[in-house]
């Protein structure tokens, strides 16, 4: 996972990376991973699965950057899971994807994920993360 930050985001320093996150109700998770599909389609995003090593922690993209020790995120084939939203035809819905493209020169990385809580519910997660000393937090907004 660290090499493909890298050769992403052109660099192997990434502390000047800003990332913000988002969280929602699972049962969003259709709605939530159809917009992000639709905002970024026309910017040719690349997408890959993450392993998530435990569902009761989420996942950050801070976390995936980490080159060495127990806790590198490795990547994995995409893994999918059909809901039924009432349409003939069920949601396939991502358990965690990466999408990584560019906004201009810019490179971005969007992360969906979910995880469950200490009760037992499951929650969904968008982070979003970009170099904000060259694109500005504005893209984060």
């Amino acid at each position: 996972m660290p090499g493909r930050h890298n050769r992403h985001f052109k660099t192997d320093d990434l502390t000047g990376l800003a990332s913000s996150r988002r969280k929602f109700a699972a049962h969003l998770l259709p709605d939530v991973q159809t917009v992000i599909e639709e905002q970024i389609a026309p910017l040719s995003p690349k997408l890959v699965g993450v392993h998530q090593r435990n569902e009761f922690d989420a996942m950050k993209l801070s976390d995936m950057v980490i080159s060495e020790g127990g806790t590198v995120v490795a990547l994995t084939p995409l893994h999918c899971q059909d809901i039924d939203v009432g349409e003939d035809v069920p949601y396939a819905s991502l358990h965690n994807g990466l999408w990584l493209f560019l906004i201009g020169e810019e490179p971005v990385a969007v992360l969906l994920s979910q995880f469950f809580d200490r009760w037992g519910g499951r929650t969904v997660q968008v982070e979003i993360a970009l170099f904000a000393w060259r694109a500005g937090l504005r893209l984060l907004a």
